[in-house]
């Protein structure tokens, strides 16, 4: 870190005493500075609030930052410290760092250790070359795994408190009842394109896609990030659009005319966009009913088994088996219970292009 020059304020550290008491300091300060802020240990000693904005990043990362950010602000994980900013320039230097900050995915499986709260905005400008199969697809679900479990995380607060409405809800005429949020119902409602539905047909709506369900389809539909339009436009999950002016790579379908793969602005764009398309669409509403089946049962989500409700996302009638073989041949189900470290200091990655 750089040193503070105490010469441009006039200060004399001609006593003994004082100059032993600035280079304690200024070693205490180096050593802190070295502690890597995904420690397992870690604990903030001066949180900071949300939400932030770092102007030396380039301009078009902000927004994505600022998503982050305001989704933050529902969770109840505590305020987290200061996120950091860094822009790295390929593959190889987005391996070293997750290297660098203890992400190993060995570590995290199964809920093992919490996944640091490394955020990237899109995938390395690289990452299309010829790459061993293998670091490919570390390094491709090192990038979208914390993103998928930010998301979710999200979506997860806001089921808790829609849930904690539903209880305020049954208490009616009784001192519960001034809990309730009719505004924010209302809004739950908008967003997740229920309007008409009780409360309880829109608690199936909001909840989280399994991890490794999110992980295969994005590895199925960008071809574990080597496509251009995952490279160049952060389309990691194949979702059309017929607006020109936010769409690549043009197609035409057999059915529904012409239609091009949908730009997102980041990688988490991309990631919250498909999820909720999961939630909200008609065309998925088997895949929310098994969902809300299981968790009524207690079982955990299972992406393998709720897989088999997502006939209608791909026109490719091997589409879910494509699917399912990435799950099974990759190990995914392991990540289906990672979890957020909830304190370390979010990384927020760009890549240079």
């Amino acid at each position: 870190m750089r040193k503070r020059d105490t010469r441009s304020r006039g200060a004399r550290l001609t006593p003994p005493t004082t100059t032993r008491a600035v280079f304690a300091l200024v070693v205490a300060t180096t050593i802190c500075a070295t502690i890597p802020a995904f420690s397992r240990d870690y604990v903030p000693i001066v949180p900071a609030p949300y939400p932030f904005r770092d102007s030396s990043l380039p301009a078009r990362a902000v927004p994505w930052l600022e998503d982050i950010a305001a989704a933050g602000q529902k969770l109840g994980v505590g305020t987290l410290p200061a996120p950091h900013n860094l822009v790295l320039d390929s593959a190889s230097a987005a391996r070293r760092k997750f290297e660098a900050s203890g992400f190993y995915l060995a570590d995290v499986a199964d809920g093992r250790d919490a996944v640091p709260r490394l955020f990237a905005a899109r995938l390395p400008r690289d990452f299309h070359l010829p790459l061993d199969a293998d670091a490919r697809k570390d390094l491709f679900v090192r990038i979208l795994l914390p993103l998928v479990l930010r998301v979710n995380e999200e979506i997860l607060a806001d089921r808790a408190r829609l849930i904690d409405q539903l209880d305020a809800l049954a208490f009616v005429g009784v001192s519960a009842q001034p809990m309730v949020e009719p505004e924010w119902l209302s809004d739950m409602r908008l967003r997740y394109g229920a309007a008409g539905e009780t409360l309880d047909q829109v608690l199936v709506r909001v909840d989280a896609v399994p991890p490794s369900l999110a992980l295969a389809q994005g590895a199925q539909e960008s071809g574990w990030g080597r496509s251009r339009v995952a490279v160049v436009g952060n389309a990691l999950f194949g979702q059309s659009s017929f607006s020109p002016s936010s769409s690549m790579a043009s197609k035409r379908r057999e059915k529904g005319g012409d239609y091009g793969v949908r730009r997102f602005d980041s990688v988490y764009g991309a990631v919250r966009e498909y999820v909720m398309n999961l939630n909200t669409h008609p065309a998925y509403a088997r895949f929310r009913q098994e969902r809300a089946a299981d968790r009524s049962r207690g079982y955990g989500l299972d992406g393998f088994r709720l897989a088999a409700n997502l006939t209608r996302y791909a026109e490719d009638a091997a589409y879910v088996a494509q699917v399912r073989a990435i799950i099974r041949t990759n190990d995914l189900p392991r990540f289906d219970t990672a979890r957020l470290h909830r304190h370390a200091a979010p990384l927020l990655v760009e890549f240079a292009f």
